[in-house]
């Protein structure tokens, strides 16, 4: 134990943490890369700098080293909206019963997995049109990823004659919606505007695929994530 007698008592242990603090350059003990301070817009752009199809999961830290049972963060995650949280490494769906050793020492984040859409979007001269435009464009975009899918038959004819079988979502069945503006200026515009255009239907399918696939392992690249190309996904992940 680095808080021995020796080390308590002349306060030894606590000097070395400051003077690593101070004097070190920290680095991250699974991987070895030096760890830095980062702002929004630095995260924001090293996310959008990684490969086309990276799938990334946003955690939110409640908890760090603190023992204790934690049900009221539990309950909290959950009022706030969120579904899932992981303890401890291992990840809870919020309608489980968590339990959790008082007398040890946890890790509790929450898993953001609401549909949060954010825009590079110049100046915003009306942001309640801008979000409209932009939630509009989330939803039209869930359509593809999970359920707007056109079937041909062997004579060429379209399958879905109606919308029963050509399903569009419901407003009960949306999940939240929240979009962030990350303002900059637009120089190419006199007054820094931007248009978004079908800038909010590029990151949902990826969205829902990291979603599937952190719920149940099936790796689906292609629109619609139907329930038929996720099983058929667990039964190729089976058989390999």
């Amino acid at each position: 134990n680095p808080r021995s007698t020796v080390g308590t008592v002349t306060e030894i242990y606590d000097y070395l943490r400051l003077l690593y603090a101070r004097a070190g350059v920290p680095h991250c003990p699974e991987c070895g890369r030096i760890v830095t301070r980062q702002s929004a817009q630095e995260i924001v752009e090293a996310i959008e700098s990684l490969p086309s199809g990276t799938r990334l999961q946003l955690l939110a830290p409640m908890v760090r080293g603190r023992k204790g049972t934690h049900q009221a963060v539990l309950d909290e995650i959950q009022k706030s909206g969120f579904v899932r949280a992981r303890v401890d490494g291992t990840i809870y769906s919020l309608d489980e019963d968590i339990q959790m050793d008082r007398y040890k020492i946890h890790q509790i984040e929450a898993v953001v997995d609401r549909l949060v859409m954010a825009v590079d979007s110049g100046v915003i001269v009306n942001p309640i049109t801008a979000s409209g435009q932009i939630e509009g464009g989330m939803t039209q975009a869930l359509g593809y990823a999970v359920s707007e899918e056109m079937l041909y038959d062997e004579l060429g004819h379209a399958r879905e004659g109606d919308l029963w079988d050509y399903h569009i979502f419901r407003a009960n069945e949306m999940p939240e919606l929240e979009t962030i503006f990350v303002e900059t200026f637009e120089p190419s515009h006199p007054f820094g505007v931007k248009a978004v255009a079908e800038i909010p239907m590029d990151g949902v399918a990826p969205a829902v695929g990291n979603a599937v696939q952190d719920a149940c392992g099936a790796d689906i690249r292609h629109n619609p994530v139907t329930p038929e190309r996720v099983w058929a996904e667990l039964r190729h992940a089976q058989k390999e």
